[in-house]
């Protein structure tokens, strides 16, 4: 690479233009994310491969605007299909449905009650 104040070369310039196309316009594209990414960066994804939650209808029972990505608890959250558009409504009862199922599975356990066996 040049330094401060000189031009590239030629050879340069296409390097770094191929280097670009491949990053793609808004960096790494969804099919090589790294699935230990953080809350964040995995909903700094998904906004980019989808847009915002608010230009969707949520897919809970309201059917009203949306408002936040959540995370399908049946999926790992590593690609944009993993998530659902969803107001904060129904966004908090779809998360509760889940603790509370993890609390009746886990007082089920203490009182030796395993479903699994």
């Amino acid at each position: 690479m040049p330094r401060a104040g000189q031009k590239m070369t030629a050879e340069q310039r296409a390097r770094c233009s191929a280097a670009q196309k491949a990053r793609g316009p808004q960096g790494p594209q969804p099919g090589r994310w790294k699935p230990d990414a953080s809350y964040v960066a995995k909903h700094l994804r998904i906004r980019t491969a989808r847009g915002h939650a608010r230009d969707y209808l949520c897919d809970g029972c309201c059917g009203g605007r949306a408002q936040e990505w959540a995370r399908r608890h049946d999926r790992s959250g590593d690609h944009p299909e993993d998530y659902v558009p969803l107001c904060r409504s129904c966004h908090n009862e779809y998360d509760h449905e889940l603790l509370a199922a993890g609390a009746r599975m886990t007082h089920a356990i203490r009182r030796g009650e395993l479903p699994f066996q």
